[in-house]
Order: C-alpha cells, then structure tokens, then sequence
C-alpha cells in the first residue's frame, strides 16, 4: 500500500472501542475474519493516518493492537471510535454468492412480490447462519436467517435484496 494515500473506497475492518496499558495498545472490535488482515506488519488507516500494526494480543472479542504511530496511553486515547479502514480493492474476491458485509448493511430489501420492506440496518452472526435485521421505520424490525430459503437474491449493483418471508401460522 502507497504511504500517504487517501482511500477511496475504504472498508472498514475494525473500530477503536477502548485502550489498553501505557504503551498505546488500543482495543479493537475487528470486522474481518481474514487472519491476516490484523497482523504485525498490515497498514490500514487509523482514522485519518495511515497506520502500521506493530504487535497484536488477541483475546476474545477485543483485540489489543499497537500501532507504530501510537507511543502512549494519552495519543492512544484520542483514536477510540476511530475505524481502522483499507482500500476496497485490498479485498480478496469471494466465492459466488457470498458478500462482504459492507455489501449487505444498507440495502434494500423486497418481498418476492417487488413489496419493499426496510433496509438491512445489522448483521447478526448466529452460530452457522447470520441474521440480517431489517429495519422499517417505525415499524418493528423483521429478523430473517441469511438462508436461501429465506435470501432469494442479492444483486450489490442494485442495491436490492430480495426474500421470502415466512408464511404466518
């Protein structure tokens, strides 16, 4: 990755959420199941500064990660909320059929009819099968299964998922 480049399209593939020590680890909720992405030697931006991951302690949820621009408790402190971000061409290419979750929060979704129904406001990760949560305005969320039972079709250049909703009893 070039020094000093403002992504265009960035992905963000974790978020500050804490600090941790006096050297300046900060704790991270990661967004990426890629085992590389967090390891010593990856460069990202941390908030607005391109970033390189000097050290990593894994341990559960959060993971606490030094950063070479970051030398205390105190500079640590004032990246918490910031995303860790990449460029979006960093990505590897999925198998057919599968998604990134950047391509699922936000888009539209649609019963099998064309009725529209909400956006996908969260993924919830569920054991074996996400959950997607649509969100409807002031109405109540709808939870659906990502199965392609439930997931009839997601087209990312549209902008439209489209779902079969459970019949009610």
């Amino acid at each position: 990755m070039p020094k000093n480049t403002a992504y265009i399209n960035n992905v963000i593939v974790g978020t500050v959420v804490g600090v941790w020590g006096l050297k300046g680890y900060l704790k991270v909720k990661p967004f990426t199941d890629n085992p590389h992405r967090l390891s010593p030697g990856s460069q990202m931006l941390l908030g607005e500064s391109l970033a390189t991951i000097s050290d990593i302690k894994d341990s559960g949820s959060k993971t606490k990660i030094k950063f070479d621009i970051v030398n205390d408790r105190n500079q640590a402190e004032s990246f918490v909320g910031h995303d860790l971000t990449i460029p979006e061409s960093e990505l590897e290419n999925l198998p057919s059929s599968t998604y990134y979750y950047f391509e699922i929060i936000g888009i539209k979704v649609q019963t099998e009819d064309c009725n529209p129904i909400g956006k996908v406001s969260e993924i919830l990760p569920a054991g074996g099968t996400d959950v997607y949560v649509i969100s409807r305005g002031q109405e109540k969320e709808i939870l659906l299964p990502a199965t392609t039972h439930t997931i009839l079709n997601i087209d990312t250049e549209e902008n439209i998922m489209t779902v079969r909703l459970a019949d009610k009893p």
